[in-house]
């Protein structure tokens, strides 16, 4: 999930400014580069081998958090999808759910894997003394404050681009801009998975922050700003939920995540962004 943590920012900053179409752009966004991008460039390298068993959980969240999005954004005198904005009853919904994968994934990770020497192995490293925890502290504050400094000049940055230079919309901005400048830390994650050659990091990663950024970062933004998925949002919700159905089949029935598969994700992506710029 710390890979997430500048789109959590971005988005925040976007939701207090009323950027509505940032926060959304950005989540969608994210979330279609991290499975088009940044996992294809990991298996293009490294056949990635996939444990369907230890993945079904978090497939199984994340379909029920993009179906959770089309059940509250329905309008039931319109009998139409995103016109209900999120608000903060929607917010609490997702984040409950949220957390509730993050309680059973614990649970399942503790099945297969006895973490309470790790936990030991923390606390004795916390033990260190008052001077560990105060740069920790200390770099933990730092580092927020130029997380919350670069969202707001990306967030800034990507709407004078779209309103002042290309006069596009925020939409198109936010996916291709935004989204992509958040995704950074998913896209070094697979490149550091390819020289340690550590596939099933890259795998995690990506999984995780699908998870995170719809489970947490849409949730909390809409808690402080009602925000509406829109029905311009329909064909990227589409094919995000496609991406990941195709990954979970993927998974499932072949178990690896090979360099032919990557090369159709990766000429997806390319397809994905010439849409983008015929449509938007």
């Amino acid at each position: 999930f710390s890979t997430s943590a500048p789109e959590l920012f971005t988005s925040l900053v976007a939701a207090f400014k009323g950027k509505n179409e940032i926060v959304v752009s950005n989540v969608i966004g994210s979330n279609i580069i991290n499975m088009l991008l940044a996992l294809p460039l990991a298996g293009f390298f490294l056949n990635i081998k996939a444990d369907f068993k230890r993945l079904k959980l978090s497939f199984m969240f994340l379909f029920l958090l993009m179906f959770l999005l089309l059940l509250l954004s329905f309008d039931f005198r319109s009998y139409s999808f995103f016109v209900t904005p999120y608000n903060r009853f929607s917010s609490l919904i997702i984040l409950i759910l949220f957390l509730s994968y993050l309680l059973l994934f614990y649970k399942e990770e503790k099945a297969h894997a006895n973490l309470e020497n790790s936990f030991q192995e923390g606390a004795s490293n916390l033990n260190r003394g008052l001077n560990f925890i105060f740069f920790s502290l200390l770099s933990f504050i730092i580092s927020m404050y130029f997380l919350y400094l670069g969202s707001k000049l990306l967030v800034d940055g990507a709407l004078y681009i779209a309103n002042n230079v290309f006069n596009v919309s925020e939409k198109l901005i936010g996916i291709m801009v935004v989204a992509f400048g958040t995704s950074v830390p998913e896209l070094v994650v697979s490149l550091f998975a390819i020289i340690r050659k550590e596939a099933d990091i890259a795998f995690g990663n990506i999984i995780g922050s699908n998870i995170f950024n719809i489970g947490f970062i849409l949730a909390s933004s809409s808690f402080f700003r009602p925000i509406l998925l829109q029905d311009i949002y329909l064909l990227d919700f589409s094919i995000m939920v496609f991406i990941t159905l195709v990954l979970f089949l993927v998974v499932k029935f072949k178990g690896v995540f090979s360099r032919s598969i990557s090369l159709i994700f990766l000429l997806l992506y390319l397809l994905y962004n010439l849409m983008l710029f015929n449509f938007y």
